[in-house]
């Protein structure tokens, strides 16, 4: 796939957006990373911290039932995309990404258990993209 690279510098952006744009990132993300691997892997770098961003926002503390859906939604799309950078060959040996994957993902309390139910989704042939 030769416009992986800038198609992977904006995807980059938007993983940053707003919800609507970010969900479509995830499933872009997810989806190339299947048909681009080594592309993506080489972007790799550049897009952890906007997918860090995402897992670690926090709600307002008046937000209502429909923000804290879209916001849980936004979290499994996101997870989504985690598991299938993590299926790449070579993902294990990028610091950056391991770095983020213990420290955003696994290692926390709030993240680590979705992850767990995505991951086992995943694994038994889930759907990589949204129930919606």
């Amino acid at each position: 796939l030769n416009a992986a690279p800038g198609y992977l510098a904006a995807l980059g952006t938007g993983l940053g957006d707003h919800y609507d744009i970010k969900m479509v990132a995830h499933q872009s993300l997810a989806k190339l990373c299947a048909v681009a691997g080594p592309a993506v892997l080489a972007a790799l770098d550049s897009l952890v911290d906007p997918m860090g961003k995402t897992l670690t926002a926090k709600l307002k503390s008046d937000a209502v039932k429909q923000e804290i859906d879209r916001n849980e939604d936004l979290l499994r799309s996101c997870l989504r995309a985690v598991v299938a950078l993590e299926k790449l060959e070579g993902a294990a040996d990028n610091a950056t990404f391991t770095t983020f994957l213990e420290k955003r993902v696994t290692g926390s309390e709030k993240i680590s258990p979705k992850y767990a139910i995505i991951k086992a989704e995943a694994k038994a042939g889930g759907v990589m993209g949204d129930e919606h």
